[in-house]
């Protein structure tokens, strides 16, 4: 019997054909079936029809739908579920079009994460939408499962239902939407009666706030606190290292002290070792970026490069680098 491998070693003309990208990619009747039935307009139009619920047909201009030939469903799940995807513009014009999304999964069984890929593949719809529209605006995507299974589809449909909380008022709630905070907003009431959260909310929201002496009182009581716990070091060092990289140069040296008064002299110490260390890298770093700053000037008025190098002080590769 004749190895079945040989038959592809010399591949005729119609085997090359067999092996477009087309036919690499649609690899299993299902798939190469539903996608044709789908691309049929009229096939479409009344699938459309039947399954688009009113309300959105009143909002959009369904009989000119678009198919949209890509597909969103990871490459290793494609062998056993096709999608297809359609984009209806909107019948106001400044409104991003609306997105009808069928799945049909060739397995023919309740698949328990159905739920999970449809809102993977909406996130994805999402993205392929704004980059193709250029506007960062979330459109409206419905999605419909595509089920031809002997047995009754019993699969949630909804994210939250598979979200592992009994509870699912808690579940809509990650479904929902974030909660914002506002540091800007945060209350007297909130940081009361509290300890290392006030820390993080106040040296954040005093950011910009160019009176570093202020910025530093307001979180001294809340730091000398800290200090007694014997667990800050780490959380001290941390934020100087924050409030002098946020400081302009000419500030820093009245941090350091303002924060020297406001905890121990051992504390204090070992502190002020890390900020001495981190003025005098920043004037390092001041001074690299303004010689930088003259070889640019000068190579801008036609200087060459031997020159620059002499003026600014920099390595002729330096110079070479600023282009």
């Amino acid at each position: 019997m004749q190895d079945e491998s040989e038959e592809f070693e010399e591949p005729t003309e119609e085997t090359e054909e067999d092996e477009s990208v087309d036919s690499v990619q649609i690899i299993n009747p299902h798939d190469r079936f539903v996608k044709a039935a789908m691309e049929n307009r009229d096939v479409a139009m009344e699938f459309l029809d039947i399954y688009v619920p009113d309300e959105v047909k009143a909002i959009c201009k369904l009989e000119e739908f678009q198919h949209i030939k890509q597909s969103f469903v990871d490459a290793d799940l494609r062998e056993h579920i096709t999608d297809i995807l359609f984009r209806a513009p909107h019948k106001d014009p400044k409104e991003p079009p609306v997105f009808l999304y069928f799945l049909m999964e060739h397995l023919r069984n309740n698949d328990k994460l159905s739920a999970f890929r449809d809102w993977n593949y909406k996130v994805k719809i999402v993205r392929f939408s704004m980059e193709d529209t250029g506007r960062q605006e979330v459109p409206l995507i419905l999605s419909f499962f595509i089920y031809n299974g002997k047995s009754e589809f019993t699969a949630v449909n909804k994210i939250v239902d598979l979200i592992a909380v009994k509870n699912k008022d808690l579940a809509r709630k990650m479904v929902e939407g974030f909660e914002p905070i506002d540091l800007q907003k945060i209350s007297h009431e909130t940081l009361m009666n509290r300890l290392w959260f006030p820390v993080l909310a106040i040296a954040l929201s005093e950011v910009d706030n160019p009176d570093v002496v202020a910025r530093v009182h307001k979180i001294a009581y809340y730091l000398r606190e800290i200090e007694r716990t014997g667990r800050g070091h780490e959380l001290l060092e941390a934020l100087l290292t924050y409030m002098l990289q946020t400081s302009r140069a000419e500030h820093q040296e009245a941090l350091v002290q303002a924060v020297r008064t406001s905890i121990s002299k051992q504390s204090g110490d070992r502190t002020l070792t890390i900020a001495d260390m981190l003025v005098k890298r920043g004037r390092k770093e001041g001074r690299e970026q303004g010689r930088k700053e003259i070889a640019l000037r000068l190579l801008a008025r036609g200087f060459t490069p031997e020159e620059v190098s002499e003026i600014s002080g920099l390595s002729l590769d330096e110079v070479n680098a600023l282009g």
